[in-house]
């Protein structure tokens, strides 16, 4: 075997420089030197029985062993960790006398063993080479914890937001709950009132009517008629009429926004069902009533079939791009929002596009609209969380987000929701 005819000699990579022009042409090893000194990746030979017989700096490098300390010995012994060891051994007799290598042509990621004792994950190609009748195992190695530490962080930041979201729509419940309740009390007894009072008006003009038809002495009549007209009963009843018909409908604005608020307190409500997509919209505007000011609010709606989806999930994403719009957009402003259902090869698709004439967004801040924390608002007014969190919700939902914006030239976002989710919530 190789390493009987190296006598186990220890074989150590130099520069080109340095390397001993005595070795014997006929050396195997010789042609896989060069290779190891050019490569940036950590490159390890072994022989049939699993010894080291090369191993370059970066091997060095990643795994603490040096090469003195390396070549001659059992690979398994230095960096394979012990779970895996029955398996190598097994698959390594196979390999000494066949060449065959379960992992020739692959890039595969596995645990190895650092110098102290520490494991740490690679990822290895491995391939076969025979050389004078004896078979020797290639493996080029790559240091890839920093993929994996950028991948943790990933999670852990998706993690974050996720746990954010779910603490922002507990919050937005408590918060559309306890207003329910508390605007809900006094709107009742202001619409009893008003009711009350609009009865009562109209048994008064009534009675004024009535009255001024019954027999009675003409001075009487005269005296009655000018003090009518001296109080201008007719018009302040008229007025009267006017103003409870305008209390009336304020009262009915404010039990929408009430019923609005019910929409977003619904914990009790199933996490997926039915909704229809134009009145979540309703709802949320009827949410926004105090930030529209004079903006004018287009809405172009299609006739969309139900879709299903979280609710209370769509209606966030919808409260939070709306209420972007209306904050980059001046009171004479304009938002227009738009619904569409187009028929695709993966079926339908509901589109909700919402545009606005506002400030709109530089390129560089378009570029880290959905990065998590990111804000261009004043520090303490945003946590900068809105669009990733609308950005996750409609991944959920197996949809598409796109905006588009332009420095003053407004800003317009696109949520595209499958009404049939075959990949639901993920």
């Amino acid at each position: 075997m190789f390493v009987n005819t190296l006598q186990t000699e220890h074989r150590h990579l130099h520069s080109s420089d340095d390397v001993d022009e005595k070795k014997s042409t006929s050396d195997p090893i010789s042609p896989f030197e060069k290779i190891g000194l050019a490569i940036l990746d950590a490159f390890v030979m072994m022989d049939g029985t699993g010894v080291i017989v090369l191993w370059n700096k970066k091997a060095e490098a990643i795994f603490g062993f040096t090469q003195a300390e390396a070549v001659g010995r059992k690979l398994h012994e230095l960096v394979i960790p012990e779970r895996y060891q029955q398996n190598y051994l097994i698959g390594l007799r196979t390999f000494g006398q066949t060449g065959q290598n379960s992992l020739a042509g692959k890039a595969v990621e596995v645990e190895a063993v650092k110098k102290d004792g520490k494991e740490f994950p690679i990822e290895l190609s491995v391939s076969s080479v025979e050389t004078e009748g004896q078979w020797y195992a290639i493996a080029i190695i790559r240091y890839i914890s920093e993929k994996y530490e950028r991948l943790r962080n990933e999670q852990l930041r998706a993690l974050e937001v996720r746990v954010l979201e779910m603490d922002r729509m507990a919050g937005l419940s408590t918060l559309s709950a306890g207003l329910a309740h508390e605007i809900n009390n006094p709107l009742s007894i202001m619409k009893a009132s008003v009711n009350y009072f609009s009865k009562t008006l109209a048994v008064f003009e009534h009675f004024m009517r009535h009255t001024m038809n019954l027999p009675a002495p003409a001075d009487f009549i005269d005296t009655y008629r000018k003090l009518v007209e001296e109080f201008n009963i007719g018009d302040s009843i008229s007025t009267m009429y006017k103003k409870v018909n305008m209390s009336n409908r304020n009262i009915e604005r404010i039990k929408e926004v009430v019923d609005s608020l019910k929409v977003f307190s619904r914990r009790d409500a199933p996490d997926v069902e039915d909704v229809n997509i134009n009145k979540s919209i309703d709802e949320t505007l009827a949410m926004l009533t105090g930030m529209a000011g004079g903006v004018n609010v287009i809405k172009e709606y299609a006739v969309l079939p139900l879709c299903l989806c979280e609710a209370r999930a769509i209606n966030q994403c919808f409260y939070q791009i709306l209420s972007n719009a209306f904050r980059a957009v001046k009171d004479d402003g304009n938002i227009k929002i738009t619904t569409s259902q187009t028929s695709t090869n993966a079926g339908d698709i509901i589109a909700i596009t919402i545009t606005d004439d506002g400030v709109g967004m530089s390129e560089e801040t378009l570029k880290q609209a959905f990065i998590p924390f990111f804000t261009t608002r004043e520090v303490g007014s945003g946590k900068g969380l809105g669009l990733s969190i609308v950005e996750g919700i409609i991944k959920r939902h197996s949809g598409t987000i796109d905006i588009e914006s332009g420095e003053g030239k407004g800003t317009s976002v696109t949520i595209s929701l499958p009404v049939i989710q075959n990949k639901m919530f993920h």
